[in-house]
């Protein structure tokens, strides 16, 4: 992510001015927003950019890299290739973030041993220890943000959303 001229910048598409992108402390109170799923969940999600871009850069990294080291966590992808198939990214684009991620020390490529023209990406521990940071600051984020609904509400809803956008039925 690139932040200048007030806008959030990924991937070359320039988003909603940074300035608009500012939390409400008091939460969303127009109905036209409240009454629309689409709308709120919109709204929710320049909440978390919002919050979570400004949280992330106490540590150094963005949400672009935080999602990056969350899925070679968790995922483990065989290649630099898949790695930008799981985040959805143009592999050039993901080859600057790697690039800045092993600048910071938070990742190692390696040749595939399988495959020596496949690169692997793998988090060092200093990755690991990021993204154990970024976790406790997206958690925080998260209660913040949602913290007038219950532990069991946040569970469904997070159920919810997985179920709305992973490509495959997700189990309780």
């Amino acid at each position: 992510m690139i932040q200048g001229q007030n806008h959030f910048c990924y991937d070359g598409v320039m988003s909603t001015p940074v300035d608009e992108l500012c939390y409400l402390p008091g939460g969303v109170k127009a109905a036209g927003i409240t009454t629309r799923l689409a709308l709120l969940v919109y709204r929710a999600g320049i909440e978390v950019l919002a919050r979570g871009e400004a949280r992330l850069a106490e540590l150094g990294i963005d949400g672009r890299e935080y999602t990056a080291l969350a899925i070679l966590a968790t995922d483990e992808p065989e290649s630099q290739q898949e790695l930008a198939r799981l985040m959805g990214k143009a592999p050039p684009i993901m080859v600057a973030v790697v690039d800045e991620l092993e600048r910071k020390g938070l990742v190692a490529r390696r040749r595939s041993e399988r495959d020596r023209r496949r690169s692997v990406v793998e988090l060092t521990e200093e990755g690991r220890a990021m993204l154990q940071r970024a976790d406790a600051l997206a958690d925080e984020v998260m209660a913040e943000l949602f913290g007038s609904i219950d532990a069991d509400e946040r569970a469904a809803l997070h159920l919810t959303l997985r179920r709305a956008v992973a490509p495959e039925p997700v189990s309780a």
